[in-house]
């Protein structure tokens, strides 16, 4: 594994989406972001009901809009933030089942149907370059789910999350083969393996390990089974050969 480099500098989290929208929430990550020179930003609930991108008509037709999502983005663009898409959670004109998580209630159930998933992924690719252009877009990366290897995040399990990433790309790649789509965005180094082995055909694996873990299980540094500064590295190491267990 190579060395990090000014890894901090990498992207910024920011909440979910509909916090973006807040005027002193933008002003707060500009103020990070001149003391900081972040180059992307991910965050949480581009799909969540509370940015009303997709309604299903009476007669089952959907409408997609992107009212909300365009301000999201017109605000990290000026910052000189690139998005980094988290494509979830599952809006509730999609959804299979009620299930949620967090305060906000994100729906982690799978898709009633897949085809509709890779439609509003589509939908979204094809107003996002039509708004910033194909060259921006192609910028961006486009990650499929969030943790899904948890089942606090996602009911669908290993091979429902197989699926939801192949409709995924599909619907990005209908738009504009050249879109950069990846995941699996898992916990603690889960399904890497996994992934790997199914030959997705991603242009990125991601994962997230968090520091603080390390003292999770102990009470002070020199109890801890890690070099200083290692964690992370060898903490995805020993999960990445761990599998999908």
């Amino acid at each position: 594994m190579p060395p990090y480099r000014r890894a901090w500098e990498h992207g910024i989290c920011v909440g979910r989406a509909y916090e973006l929208l807040r005027a002193d929430v933008q002003e707060h990550l500009a103020q990070v972001c001149a003391a900081v020179p972040f180059k992307a930003c991910r965050f949480h609930g581009l799909f969540h009901d509370d940015m009303q991108v997709v309604i299903r008509h009476t007669d089952g037709s959907l409408r997609f809009q992107w009212g909300h999502v365009g301000k999201v983005f017109d605000a990290m663009l000026r910052l000189g933030l690139k998005p980094f898409v988290e494509l979830n959670p599952m809006p509730r004109a999609l959804a299979s089942g009620e299930q949620t998580f967090f305060y906000w209630r994100k729906n982690v159930t799978p898709p009633k149907d897949y085809a509709e998933w890779s439609l509003l992924v589509e939908n979204f690719a094809r107003w996002a370059i039509a708004r910033y252009g194909s060259e921006e877009v192609r910028s961006w990366r486009f990650e499929v789910w969030n943790e899904a290897n948890l089942d606090a995040f996602w009911t669908g399990g290993w091979e429902g999350y197989l699926k939801l990433f192949d409709a995924s790309r599909e619907g990005l790649h209908r738009v504009d083969p050249s879109l950069h789509v990846g995941g699996p965005a898992s916990a603690e180094g889960g399904w890497l393996p996994d992934f790997v082995e199914a030959r997705l055909e991603a242009d990125f694996i991601s994962t997230h390990v968090y520091p603080m873990n390390e003292f999770a299980s102990v009470r002070h540094r020199s109890e801890s089974p890690y070099h200083p500064g290692t964690y992370v590295r060898e903490r995805l190491r020993r999960l990445s050969r761990q599998g999908s267990s």
